[in-house]
C-alpha cells in the first residue's frame, strides 16, 4: 500500500522527532533514556549492509525495551510511531502517535503528530478519522505551514473519497490474467490502435550484486478466440541490462517510444546514449525486426529524467512525464511536445498548473481522439495514494479541469497506468488492488460513459 508519502519527512532524517522531542526528556529512568539513544541510531547503524536500507525493525526491538522500564515516556512512544510507520505498519505507527498525544498532549505544538496521524489514517481508508486529525491540526494557531498545504489536500481527499464511496461508478475489473500477470509488477500498458497487440512493462528480480530490480518489455497478442497469448520479453536491443519502461506505440504498432535510464554510472546500455538519468528512444519495426533504438530526436529529453511518453494517433504530438529539477522526491509534472516539420521534436512545455501540482503526476495517456487525456496523480483530492483522472481539451485547446473517474475504479490503493481503447469503451489499468497475482497487476474493465468522481466540486 503506498499513500500520501510527505517527502520531507522521511528526507529530512526524523524531522518530526528532531523537532518535537526536547534536550531533556520526560523520563528518569537512565535505563530507559540509553535504550532510547541506542534505538534512536540503530536504524543506521544497523542498516543492511548491502542495500544501505535502514533497520527500523532493530530500532523497534530496543524502543520496546526503553517502554518498557517507563511506559510514560512519551519520547520513545512516539519515535516507535515513527518507526512502525517507516515499517510500513500503519496500525501501530497510529497506535503509537495516539499514545504519545494522550501522555502528552502538547507535545506536538505545530500541529505534525497530528498530519501524521491524518496521513495514516488517509492511507487505510479511515476517512472520518483523517477528518478529525486534519481540524485539528487547520484549527491550531502554531500549526506548521509547511505541512498545511498536505493536510488541506488530505483533508479534501477524505470528503471526496467519502462522497465517491456513496456515490460510486459501475466498475467490474478483470484481471488480464496468468499470461500477462504475475507475482512481479505489472504495469504501464500499451495498445495498438485495432487492440490486438498489448505491450507493457514487468519488474523482475535479479539475483545477483550489481541490480536488485530491473523493468523490461513484454508483449502479448490475442489468438483466434480473443484470448491473450502467453507474454514474452521484447528483443534484447529493446530490453537491455538496464531499465526499460512505459512504452508507448503509434497507432500501427510499427513505432515505439519508450523510457530507458542509465545505471547509477551514467551507462544507459551498449546501443544507446542518453541525456539525463532517464531519456526517451524510439524504435521502428520494419518488417518483423526492431531497428534503434535512437534517443528521441529533437529537444525533449533533458539533463532531468523524462518518462511515460503517450503518442498521439496521428504520431504529431507526444505526452510526457519530465522530473522536476533538483527535486529529491523525484515529483513530475505532464509535458507536451509537438513533431516538427523537419522530424524533430520541439521544445516541450508543461500542463496548465491546475493539472499539475506540487505533487506526483505521472502515467499520462492520450487517446486516440486526441482530446481526452487520462493521467494519475497524488496532487488532486482522491481516495489516498495515487488516483486516476481525466482532462479534455475544448475547441480551443483549453483544458478543462481534471476529474477523479471515482470510486471503485479508484479506491485508497495505487491506481495507475491508465490506457483506453480506441472505441472508448475498454479501460486498461495497473493496480495493487486484493485479489491479484501479486504487487501490481494489469486489468480491463468497461469504462463509464458519464459518471466520474466530479473532482471539481470538492475545489
Amino acid at each position: 500500500m503506498r499513500h500520501y508519502i510527505i517527502m520531507f519527512i522521511l528526507l529530512g532524517g526524523f524531522l518530526s522527532t528532531c523537532a518535537q522531542i526536547p534536550m531533556g526528556y520526560s523520563t528518569k529512568s537512565k535505563k530507559a533514556i540509553k535504550l532510547f539513544e541506542k534505538g534512536r541510531n540503530a536504524p543506521a547503524d544497523f542498516a543492511n549492509d548491502v542495500t544501505g536500507k535502514p533497520n527500523y525493525k532493530e530500532g523497534i526491538r530496543i524502543l520496546k525495551q526503553a517502554v518498557s522500564k517507563d511506559p510514560r515516556f512519551w519520547e520513545a512512544q512516539l519515535l516507535l510511531g515513527e518507526f512502525y510507520e517507516y515499517s510500513m505498519n500503519y496500525p501501530e505507527a497510529i497506535h503509537q502517535y495516539e499514545l504519545a498525544l494522550e501522555l502528552n498532549p502538547f507535545h506536538s505544538s505545530s500541529g505534525a503528530t497530528f498530519c501524521y496521524l491524518a496521513n495514516l489514517n488517509l492511507a487505510l481508508g479511515n476517512y472520518s478519522e483523517t477528518i478529525k486529525y486534519c481540524n485539528i491540526f487547520l484549527k491550531n494557531p502554531k500549526a506548521s505551514n509547511r505541512l498545511s498545504p498536505q493536510v488541506y489536500l488530505m483533508k479534501r481527499s477524505a470528503e471526496f473519497a467519502a462522497h465517491a464511496i456513496a456515490n460510486p461508478v459501475d466498475f467490474e475489473p478483470i484481471n488480464l490474467g496468468p499470461e500477462i500477470n504475475t507475482s512481479r509488477p505489472e504495469y504501464y500498458p500499451a495498445l495498438t490502435v485495432d487492440g490486438q497487440t498489448l505491450l507493457f512493462t514487468r519488474l523482475l528480480e535479479i539475483k545477483n550484486v550489481d541490480f536488485k530490480e530491473q523493468e523490461d518489455f513484454f508483449v502479448s497478442n490475442k489468438n483466434k478466440f480473443g484470448n491473450w497469448s502467453p507474454s514474452i520479453p521484447m528483443p534484447r536491443n529493446i530490453n537491455t541490462s538496464n531499465n526499460e519502461g512505459a512504452p508507448t506505440l503509434s497507432a500501427d504498432g510499427r513505432s515505439l517510444v519508450f523510457v530507458a535510464c542509465s545505471d547509477q554510472t551514467g551507462y544507459y546500455g551498449s546501443n544507446r546514449e542518453g541525456r539525463g538519468s532517464c531519456d526517451l528512444f524510439f524504435a521502428k519495426k520494419i518488417g518483423d525486426q526492431w531497428l534503434g533504438p535512437i534517443n528521441l530526436p529533437g529537444y525533449v529529453n533533458s539533463g532531468n529524467w523524462e518518462s511515460q511518453p503517450s503518442l498521439s494517433a496521428d504520431g504529431k504530438t507526444l505526452y510526457f512525464v519530465r522530473g522536476r529539477k533538483g527535486d529529491r522526491s523525484n515529483n513530475s509534472d505532464i509535458y507536451v511536445s509537438e513533431l516538427q516539420k523537419n522530424g524533430m521534436w520541439g521544445p516541450a512545455r508543461a500542463l496548465p498548473d491546475y493539472i499539475n501540482t506540487p505533487n506526483t503526476e505521472e502515467s499520462v495517456h492520450i487517446h486516440p481522439d486526441g482530446r481526452t487525456l487520462y493521467f494519475a496523480s497524488k496532487g488532486h483530492p482522491g481516495m489516498g495514494g495515487s488516483d486516476l483522472y481525466v482532462t479534455r481539451k475544448d475547441i480551443n485547446g483549453k483544458w478543462s479541469i481534471p476529474e477523479n473517474l471515482g470510486y471503485p475504479i479508484n479506491t485508497k490503493y495505487d491506481e495507475n497506468s491508465l490506457m483506453v481503447s480506441a472505441e472508448g469503451d475498454i479501460a486498461y489499468f495497473a493496480s495493487d488492488r486484493k485479489g491479484g497475482f501479486g504487487d501490481l497487476d494489469i486489468y480491463s474493465f468497461v469504462l463509464p460513459k458519464e459518471g466520474t468522481g466530479n473532482t471539481h466540486a470538492l475545489l
